[in-house]
């Protein structure tokens, strides 16, 4: 009985060795966010393209003066596509499906937010009212 249970012990022991997990590290994306004297906004990553898998949003609002939100959505649609409400100051969020939301961050602030990427194209963007149509959008490439 001994012999048995020394055998599963060995197995445990060095099964990690000969079954490597092929789990990713998580990818850390740098997003910060802010307005410029002109009424432009800028949004810029740290990393383009980017690995698939978990990836971890730091993002910054480097904004002196305005609030911010990170939506990102999965889409091969070209943000200028994009539905927008009646007034066209905001993209209508309603009509399209899939979209992640890091809430608003004040002025100076920062948050997080982590998720699973699958391979594709992804847009970026802050639907502040103002923001988008100001530029606040970006293209994410994620390869496999």
């Amino acid at each position: 009985m001994f012999r048995g249970r020394a055998k599963i012990f060995a197995l445990a022991l060095i099964a990690p060795l000969l079954f490597p997990t092929t789990a990713r590290a998580v990818v850390v994306e740098e997003v910060i966010m802010n307005n410029k004297p002109d009424g432009s906004q800028i949004m810029t990553l740290s990393k383009n393209p980017i690995k698939a898998g978990t990836v971890l949003f730091k993002v910054m609002n480097q904004s002196p003066n305005l609030v911010h939100e990170l939506l990102v959505l999965r889409t091969d649609l070209d943000p200028r596509a994009f539905p927008t409400k009646d007034d066209k100051n905001e993209v209508d969020e309603t009509k399209l499906q899939g979209i992640n939301e890091l809430g608003d961050l004040e002025p100076s602030k920062s948050g997080q937010m982590q998720m699973t990427l699958k391979p594709g194209s992804y847009v970026l963007f802050c639907n502040q009212p103002g923001h988008f149509k100001a530029g606040m959008v970006t293209k994410l490439t994620v390869a496999p």
